[in-house]
């Protein structure tokens, strides 16, 4: 659902269009359904591979362990601090986040592959 951009009105236009397929109270709560899913907010999220810079320079986010990731300072190899677990490694959430940083600030970069 994360890659679909839902439009509104294009929704309840097409919905309108079907007027002879779809009877009046499925309709209304297609209407019902696609406006409460537009009004949902996509929660900024984080995932392993994931690169960053520090005050110390970049790091990158690693899993070190099944669902426990943390960062990792690219010059030296270590860990910032100790692994946080997870509930997915590709959707973390800014909470998780807050607490794999710990009190140092990250901001997310761009890498080349």
């Amino acid at each position: 659902m994360s890659d679909v951009k839902l439009d509104l009105e294009a929704g309840l236009n097409q919905l309108d269009a079907e007027k002879d397929v779809i009877c009046e109270d499925h309709r209304s709560a297609i209407k019902r359904i696609l406006k409460a899913l537009c009004g949902v907010k996509k929660e900024k999220t984080y995932s392993i591979g994931d690169w960053f810079m520090g005050k110390d320079g970049e790091h990158l986010l690693v899993q070190v362990s099944y669902g426990r990731v943390c960062l990792i300072e690219v010059s030296n190899g270590n860990r910032r601090n100790d692994p946080i677990e997870v509930d997915v490694v590709d959707k973390i959430t800014q909470k998780e986040f807050d607490e794999i940083c710990g009190d140092y600030k990250y901001t997310r970069i761009e890498k080349e592959s």
